[in-house]
């Protein structure tokens, strides 16, 4: 059963959706790639208004790579709109979830937000269904989340709350296992381990397939279960492993996608956007996608600098290795966890929207087939000036 769609409450929504599209189509070749700026800027327009915007964020201040984004855009919009001002709220700063933050852009009282989707979900139930394991497995097709059906499905009912969606991001291609060394090469390797997880659905199911016990603990908690021996290891993200490396020197990645996704939406709220006049609008919605494809470059070169830095293909030596398609079959194939971690994701979403948790599936294999391993910009590009702007902070 399909969901009905809503109808989309503002004319601005049809307007961005457009527009994402146009970009995202440029974005396809190689020469389009967002890079960092040289200091030369537009000549204002003579109708643009100045604007002041605060903008929320559940992850960390740079140097995270996302937030560098959002640090760029910052310089660009006071550049590019003279007397203007962007305030950048990150982790805790302004709110204490990404779902608060919607609810205030909703009543009019914050004008963005980049949040993680599966965070948003008790805003929009219906942005669980899209960090779902093993759905999304190559670069290509992450991008793609609100061009695909469901995303534009999930941005419409968006919509009919206030909220438009201006674009799609992830703040980490590979999620994976931080432990001791060796690296896991088979899930017995696992058994009997207590493993912090970060995911309250998936991963609770996931782990007990391969004999190991689920600990749901912040990330703020880590640091210290490691060092009691709380905790023996941690599902994370790269930019997480880095900051525990020294316990846990062995980080292990399945491929991309296979723990799920770290999908982001860039949102504002739809009655200020309304309140622009047409030139400043579209100003900002052209910078707010530029960002977040800024934000996809930096995320995959951040991923790249510690492949080159630490990388590993041996399983007893420490670094940043990532199985084979062979080996993460070993731990993610059907036959390992059969039809109970979709069952599980689909048990904790209301059942409104449940129906789009296969539809999701479906659509995201698709994705990723018709996007493969190293056909996207980002992949293809020179990390160089990514990695500079990345080291700035």
């Amino acid at each position: 059963m399909m969901i009905k769609k809503p109808k989309r409450s503002k004319a601005v929504v049809a307007a961005v959706m457009a527009l994402m599209l146009i970009l995202a189509a440029c974005s396809s070749d190689d020469s389009s790639d967002v890079t960092p700026d040289t200091g030369d800027t537009e000549e204002p327009a003579a109708d643009l208004e100045p604007v002041i915007i605060r903008m929320a964020a559940d992850f960390p201040p740079p140097p995270f790579n996302t937030a560098v984004a959002m640090e760029w855009f910052k310089d660009q919009i006071e550049e590019q709109i003279p007397g203007s001002e962007v305030r950048n709220f990150y982790a805790g700063q302004l709110y204490n979830s990404g779902a608060e933050a919607l609810e205030a852009m909703s009543s009019g009282n914050l004008e963005m937000n980049f949040g993680q989707y599966g965070k948003d979900a008790p805003f929009e139930p219906g942005h669980g269904v899209i960090p779902i394991p093993a759905a999304l497995t190559t670069v290509g097709a992450i991008a793609k989340v609100g061009e695909s059906e469901i995303g534009q499905l999930l941005a419409e009912r968006m919509a009919a709350l206030g909220v438009t969606q201006l674009a799609t991001a992830s703040t980490s291609f590979f999620l994976g296992y931080a432990g001791k060394c060796p690296h896991p090469a088979v899930p017995s390797d696992l058994a009997g381990l207590n493993i912090r997880t970060f995911n309250a659905v998936s991963q609770p199911v996931i782990l007990p397939k391969w004999g190991a016990n689920p600990i749901a603990l912040p990330f703020s908690d880590v640091p210290s279960s490691l060092e009691t021996g709380v905790l023996d290891g941690a599902l994370t993200s790269v930019g997480g492993w880095l900051a525990i490396k020294e316990q846990v020197p062995c980080y292990t990645a399945f491929g991309i996608g296979a723990l799920g996704q770290d999908p982001y939406n860039l949102t504002a709220s739809t009655a200020w956007l309304d309140g622009l006049n047409d030139a400043t609008r579209n100003k900002v919605v052209e910078l707010a996608v530029e960002m977040a494809d800024l934000s996809l470059y930096l995320t995959w070169c951040e991923d790249m600098k510690q492949v080159d830095a630490v990388g590993t293909t041996d399983v007893n030596q420490p670094g940043f290795l990532i199985h084979s398609p062979e080996v993460a079959a070993l731990f993610f194939g059907n036959d390992v966890l059969g039809n109970d971690v979709v069952a599980a994701i689909e048990a904790s979403l209301e059942e409104e929207v449940r129906p789009l948790v296969a539809e999701w599936f479906a659509e995201a294999q698709a994705l990723s087939a018709a996007n493969p391993p190293g056909s996207s910009p980002y992949e293809q590009a020179d990390c160089a000036p990514y990695v500079a702007m990345l080291e700035m902070y």
